[in-house]
């Protein structure tokens, strides 16, 4: 009995099959290549960020009568309102046309953006073709995808030092087992338009009531030196804090570390060393969010 039941099915897909494959016949050979040839770009927008690492690709395809197409060049052009070549994006190889040629029916222009580290906002290319030789963009009216808009997205967000510095922050830090992870108790100020400061760094791990369980008494504002123009975070070796335990003062803690600003993330990553004793007691990462 399972075998019948398996024969109808298979005898059944089959059929499908055939249908399937006459009705997708019968659909191509209504189209009329050989008055309609026109080249096209496969998309009618693209987006990339300027952090990317390997070049995007604008895609152009030329629909034919055949694979065995003539040789045919198409040449592009890029307009933009604001991005300039050699400064916001390269044309990897200067390529200044689409080819087609022995059956091929697609090429490419690779674009490669370039990061600024700047807040300079969203850039937008338009590519254009340009030919006498051939029809430009789907046939009709509109001449849809002749035309593709690239927007390169700017990674570095405006912001300033005075806003980060009145800004609230929570995070954590990356200790595990026993020592965490904790809750960041950092604290950010700005003054005199060049210094930032921070306060509380490695505190959540300090005041752990359920591993090291100290006092902080005396809070140090710790200097940053705040480079806005790539986000990078550097803390020279300074005094952190004095703390007790059951009561009694414990030697004095410093600290140093690094660290870096997503601006778009609006999140503060600080790599640091904590110091006790002119030895370093812990290293941890905090990580903290607007």
């Amino acid at each position: 009995m399972k075998t019948f039941y398996k024969t109808i099915t298979c005898l059944s897909l089959i059929s499908l099959l055939a249908l399937s494959c006459s009705e997708k016949d019968l659909d191509y050979g209504s189209l009329d290549f050989d008055s309609d040839t026109f080249v096209v770009f496969a998309e009618s927008s693209l987006s990339v960020n300027e952090l990317v690492t390997e070049p995007i690709a604008v895609e152009a395809l030329y629909a034919a009568s055949s694979s065995s197409a003539n040789t045919i060049s198409v040449p592009f052009t890029i307009s933009s309102d604001n991005a300039v070549e050699g400064v916001d994006y390269t044309i990897v190889d200067n390529k200044t046309s689409f080819d087609f040629s022995n059956g091929n029916l697609s090429d490419v222009v690779y674009i490669m953006p370039i990061d600024e580290s700047n807040p300079t906002g969203n850039k937008q290319l338009t590519f254009e073709l340009n030919s006498g030789a051939v029809n430009l963009g789907y046939p009709g009216p509109a001449a849809n995808n002749k035309t593709v808009v690239l927007t390169i997205v700017d990674n570095d967000c405006p912001y300033t030092l005075e806003e980060l510095g009145a800004a609230s922050w929570s995070g954590s830090d990356n200790a595990s087992g026993d020592e965490g992870p904790n809750a960041s108790q950092i604290l950010t100020s700005y003054e005199n338009d060049t210094t930032f400061y921070f306060e509380g760094i490695s505190y959540g791990w300090i005041t752990n009531v359920n591993y090291w369980d100290e006092v902080v008494v005396t809070s140090n504002l710790v200097e940053a030196d705040f480079d806005t123009a790539t986000g990078a975070i550097t803390i020279a070796l300074q005094p952190l804090c004095t703390t007790t335990w059951n009561g009694a003062t414990q030697p004095d803690y410093s600290i140093q570390a690094t660290g870096s600003y997503d601006s778009c993330g609006e999140t503060i990553t600080l790599d640091y060393d904590l110091i006790q004793g002119g030895a370093i007691l812990r290293s941890y990462t905090e990580t903290i969010t607007k």
